[in-house]
């Protein structure tokens, strides 16, 4: 499953990130072509989506640097300049998600140590478990939702049909695989 709350060590590393100063590294880096100063700041620390958009920025660097034609090096200019702005968009979203989260935090927390089902069945059920209160001085309540889907099995009309019916155990072995199938 994933996360549903921005992990403390990655909130840590968010709030020591200066953004003026992400955004100077960017533009150092796109002039000089290369990431310079930009591994000096822990993105990778920030989680995937940050680290995705830094991927993608040293991605179009190396294509600008590789590229010799003028035509092709105008082209990967603004690759690699969209690739710079979605980085430092991608700070800022992950930098006001936090603060949302922080701010609502006081008043409402969802636990997102949530247990996947231990086997696929016909009726899928996952449980998720929470704390509220009115306000900042009230004692927490706790609170759960239980999430329930009814898979509805198609036919899978890629495999030939067999020749006679499986056996009991046979058609206990194959669900797994056919509600996977069934949910998409």
């Amino acid at each position: 499953m994933g996360e549903i709350n921005i992990p403390r060590d990655q909130q840590d590393v968010l709030a020591a990130i200066d953004t003026n100063e992400l955004d100077r590294v960017i533009e150092q880096a796109i002039r000089g072509e290369r990431l310079g100063e930009l591994h000096r700041l822990p993105l990778t620390s920030c989680g995937s989506y940050i680290a995705k958009q830094l991927h993608y920025l040293e991605q179009a660097l190396t294509e600008h640097r590789e590229a010799k034609a003028p035509r092709k090096r105008a082209e990967t200019a603004d690759t690699l300049r969209r690739a710079g702005r979605d980085l430092s968009f991608a700070v800022r979203a992950m930098k006001r998600r936090m603060e949302t989260e922080q701010k609502d935090g006081q008043l409402f927390h969802v636990d997102d140590q949530i247990i996947p089902p231990y086997r696929f069945d016909k009726r899928l059920s996952v449980r998720v478990s929470y704390r509220w209160r009115r306000t900042g001085d009230d004692e927490w309540r706790l609170g759960s939702i239980t999430f329930v889907h009814d898979v509805d099995p198609r036919p899978d009309y890629t495999t030939p049909a067999p020749k006679r019916k499986p056996s009991a155990a046979k058609q206990e072995q194959e669900r797994p695989s056919s509600i996977k199938r069934g949910s998409t």
